[in-house]
């Protein structure tokens, strides 16, 4: 004998609703968490690019004040008095370089280096110039004698509260 068991509708009890509406609110927290995530890592790609781009400009700061000493500044101390970012043996340095008031334009020399361009005419998008100060700090050796320099480098990112200061000694034969 078979025997069937009729459910009337006055029996059930809703659990496929309620279970229903735990997986929606699982699947919605799922793709909250993803588009916060997606989000974070944009923010970290772009903080990445900027300090990239900043240390590229530092980089090529050195390079053109390298350049700088080799063509442009004579052996004596002389020279360096000037100010405008030229700092003889004696000048004192500035006493924090992470001041914006340390890369004015009477402390600082501007960079004409080609960086800043090539990188606005192919990004689209802009940048401080980049400085630098050249500080002469002596005589080394006899035999070549050789004159050596501190550089100090500073330059901005996309973002002008990214900053990138590179230091460097750099020495020139006589």
């Amino acid at each position: 004998m078979i025997t069937k068991q009729l459910t009337s509708k006055n029996k059930q009890t809703g659990v496929v609703l309620v279970v229903s509406l735990i997986m929606l609110l699982l699947l919605t927290l799922i793709g909250v968490t993803g588009t916060q995530v997606t989000t974070l890592e944009e923010k970290m790609a772009g903080n990445s690019r900027d300090q990239n781009v900043a240390f590229q400009a530092a980089e090529a700061t050195l390079v053109e004040a390298e350049t700088f000493i080799l063509t442009q500044l004579s052996t004596g101390d002389a020279t360096y008095n000037v100010g405008g970012g030229l700092l003889s043996s004696t000048q004192a340095e500035p006493a924090d370089f992470f001041l914006a008031a340390t890369w004015t334009g009477t402390n600082s020399v501007v960079t004409s280096d080609g960086f800043r361009d090539y990188f606005v005419n192919n990004s689209g998008l802009t940048i401080a110039n980049p400085r630098y100060i050249i500080k002469r700090i002596g005589v080394i050796g006899s035999s070549p004698v050789r004159t050596a320099f501190r550089i100090t480098a500073r330059a901005q990112g996309i973002s002008p509260g990214t900053q990138i200061i590179l230091q460097e000694i750099f020495e020139r034969t006589n």
